[in-house]
């Protein structure tokens, strides 16, 4: 399964963090708002269960006066306590109301459990991906148990829904595709027209916005596989001016420097950087995109391909069974196998224990 995270926030300076199995509960991985120091609050993530979790505010769905509101943090204790999609079903019966929460949830399993649960103070709607002739769901900013014609994200909605319809037909809904594709989307549906080759835009109903902070798909394991495989695939920033980088708990460096914040503050360098390439595309104060900007930077910034390497052929072996059909050369008494993973091009080879022939074998690979 594969759950995406596109979000946009008040603060636009996110990055990943790393939460230790402590007290009983699991670790994982999430996504975290520069300024929370203390990572109180994530709002995308997944655990060493291969439990994943996200959620979009919803406008139209509270249906009380209660004065708790704006409770999404609760996902910071599902991801240290749920291992399934059922497991979520049941925290969410078991919290005291009101739950403070306006909200569409969406969560996946290692067990192939996909479902979106649209929850605010005092009810629960759930929708799971197996019912849907689709084979997928969507949510922006309203929910489909709501008020009708009430919330936000309609025409974003549209444009999200024609980009999976004709890839589902493609068959090619991938982690590449959603993150280069769908996140960097400059086509308005309500007016019929992609604007990528004009020269200004009004940035307003595109699926990539001035208040995009971060765009995360989480590619779950196939039955049979270990959860430990995983994968978080991050963007960090205005998603036309960032970069693609995996995340992985099973790892000792799983969790890529570049997304976690640097030494001296809790902001990522990534997430940073991509701030600044923002500010050269935004360069006219009034909310006015430089879409030619967005270009060249682009050019610059897109990953090119996946390097991974092992110590030994036993850990190599899981991530040539996810890549399929690889093409073997040897350089330097070194096994190369090219193909792809998920939707990248990708290299994979075994270099032997020790940091000498990691620090070669890396070498060579680039």
């Amino acid at each position: 399964p594969l759950l995406w995270k596109h979000r946009d926030a008040s603060d636009l300076n996110n990055r990943i963090v790393h939460f230790e199995a402590e007290g009983g509960k699991l670790e994982f991985v999430g996504l975290v708002n520069g300024v929370d120091t203390m990572a109180n609050e994530v709002w995308a993530g997944y655990n060493t269960s291969g439990f994943a979790i996200m959620n979009t505010a919803s406008y139209n769905l509270k249906n009380d006066t209660s004065s708790l509101f704006d409770r999404e943090g609760v996902m910071k204790q599902v991801l240290g306590e749920c291992r399934t999609v059922e497991d979520f079903a049941r925290l969410l019966d078991s919290l005291p109301r009101p739950i403070g929460v306006e909200a569409n949830f969406g969560v996946v399993d290692a067990l192939g459990g996909a479902a979106y649960f649209e929850v605010n103070s005092y009810e629960v709607f759930r929708y799971d991906v197996k019912d849907s002739p689709d084979g997928y769901l969507l949510r922006t900013n309203y929910s489909v148990s709501g008020r009708p014609n009430e919330g936000y994200g309609y025409v974003r909605y549209d444009n999200a829904a024609r980009l999976f319809s004709r890839a589902t037909s493609e068959r090619s809904i991938t982690p590449e595709w959603i993150t280069g594709i769908c996140s960097r989307s400059f086509y308005h549906t309500l007016l019929g027209r992609d604007f990528t080759t004009d020269t200004w835009v009004v940035d307003q109903d595109f699926i990539p916005r001035r208040s995009t902070s971060a765009s995360v798909v989480i590619e779950g394991v196939k039955s049979g596989e270990s959860p430990v495989f995983t994968t978080m695939w991050t963007m960090l920033g205005y998603p036309p001016c960032s970069v693609v980088l995996p995340v992985w708990i099973g790892c000792e460096y799983g969790v890529p420097t570049l997304l976690q914040g640097s030494e001296d503050s809790v902001r990522s360098p990534l997430c940073e950087w991509s701030n600044r390439l923002k500010n050269k595309v935004f360069s006219f104060a009034a909310g006015r995109c430089n879409i030619p900007e967005i270009c060249i930077v682009a050019k610059g910034v897109q990953m090119r391909k996946i390097g991974i390497i092992c110590a030994g052929d036993e850990e190599l072996e899981p991530f040539l069974h996810r890549m399929g059909k690889t093409a073997v050369s040897q350089k330097a008494m070194l096994s190369f196998h090219e193909g792809r993973a998920a939707g990248f091009s990708a290299a994979a080879l075994f270099c032997g224990v020790g940091k000498v022939n990691a620090a070669a074998a890396t070498q060579i690979l680039i």
